[in-house]
């Protein structure tokens, strides 16, 4: 009931979520934690600064990037976080554009792998061919002995060290957390945490 009136106020029959576009609805939990991910991804880049950019880049807080396959709800902090990261120490506009792009669509499409073996092959790929082509625009078209496929070669290499090496142990440990608390029973999709394996 509203402060000044006897009755309930009449809420409007649709509502738009900014985040419709990731999620089916927006309550509290979800949005902590988009904002828990998004503030742990912007914080392991920018703390592994030279790990994380450069012609040569291991980012650690790609990890993260498998979450997707077991929480669709970590979409919009995934992107949050990388926008924040590209923004405050990346290469600029194309980094802010492009490497923020390249997470938000290997996100959904890791969303929407059927095994989880597969789940960190599209940041892996997109990374490498989105990444890997601005880096070499940027550090090696002045450079013709330096091939156009060499950056792509080593962003592809960082990434599968970090997403399979460290992102299928950290996916294991949340669907490990996710069944003990409950919250995965026969393979039904658990808004409360968002898990739909």
């Amino acid at each position: 009931m509203h402060l000044l009136h006897d009755r309930p106020l009449k809420r409007p029959k649709h509502t738009f979520h900014p985040l419709g576009v990731f999620m089916k609805s927006v309550d509290v939990k979800t949005v902590t934690r988009a904002a828990l991910i998004a503030s742990l991804y912007a914080t392991l880049t920018l703390m592994l600064g030279d790990l994380s950019f450069g012609p040569v880049q291991f980012r650690i807080s790609e990890a993260m990037t498998v979450l997707p396959y077991a929480m669709p709800s970590s979409i919009p902090g995934l992107f949050i976080g990388c926008l924040i990261a590209n923004i405050l120490g990346g290469y600029g506009i194309l980094d802010v554009v492009f490497g923020s792009a390249a997470t938000l669509i290997a996100a959904v499409l890791t969303a929407k792998c059927r095994h989880r073996w597969l789940a960190p092959a599209p940041p892996v790929v997109l990374n490498a061919l989105i990444i890997g082509t601005m880096l070499y625009f940027l550090y090696y078209r002045a450079t013709p002995e330096i091939p156009f496929w060499l950056p792509i070669a080593q962003v592809a290499g960082g990434q599968f060290v970090v997403c399979y090496g460290f992102g299928l142990p950290l996916l294991s440990l949340v669907e490990r957390h996710a069944n003990r608390a409950g919250a995965v029973q026969t393979g039904e999709d658990k808004t409360d945490w968002g898990l739909h394996r």
